[in-house]
């Protein structure tokens, strides 16, 4: 007996299939998680530097903006990202008309609805400082990102915050279609005046005030 214990344990025959079995499983959960990480990480920076070319495009824009440029420019967004469901764009413009931050129009196109007074006057926060007169615009995206693997990582919202000024003009002039949901011009953000979302007149669009 003490002779089969001592060649039983001077035997060497597959110590490295033991090995391989306590260790595979974990290099193949480090190398899982370094693809998923790598795929958020990617998609992430996809989703930052499509939301730049939509605001630099809507800011060299010199003719009127309409609901449909929006929404092509959504269109626009999630072939860039390659992702249809879950993708969301708004565009507002905001003014500096006496000391005071006023949003001139928003309109939103996917699940991102147009500003109303709480939306507005947190972004009024995350603003850049304005010279008197001057405009800016805003144009936010948001991408829903469902992991390859979510097992390890949960489902995330990627939102872009992308302020900018307009290239060509003091201001980017939009015009609603038919029916379409907005925000009347000169809402007052602190008093919460014309802030809600109201349809447009038939034919008819928003006056734009004068600087």
């Amino acid at each position: 007996m003490r002779r089969v214990i001592k060649n039983f344990l001077h035997q060497t025959q597959g110590a490295i299939a033991i090995e391989v079995a306590l260790i595979l499983p974990v290099l193949i959960a480090i190398i899982v998680t370094c693809l998923a990480l790598y795929d958020g990480f990617r998609h992430y920076t996809m989703t930052t530097r499509a939301s730049n070319v939509l605001a630099d495009s809507i800011s060299r824009i010199e003719a009127v903006l309409t609901p449909e440029d929006i929404e092509g420019l959504l269109n626009v967004f999630r072939y860039m990202t390659h992702q249809e469901i879950g993708t969301s764009l708004r565009v507002s413009q905001f003014k500096r008309i006496n000391d005071e931050v006023t949003l001139d129009w928003s309109y939103g196109a996917g699940n991102l609805a147009a500003m109303d007074g709480a939306t507005a006057i947190s972004a009024r926060s995350r603003l850049p400082a304005l010279p008197e007169g001057s405009h800016i615009l805003l144009v936010e995206t948001r991408f829903v990102y469902e992991p390859i693997l979510n097992f390890n990582m949960p489902t995330r919202v990627f939102d872009n915050f992308m302020p900018t000024r307009p290239r060509f003009g003091d201001r980017v002039i939009f015009s609603l279609a038919s029916g379409a949901q907005y925000c009347v011009s000169n809402c007052n953000i602190s008093e919460g005046i014309g802030m809600e979302p109201v349809p447009a007149p038939e034919g008819e669009a928003p006056t734009l005030p004068q600087p």
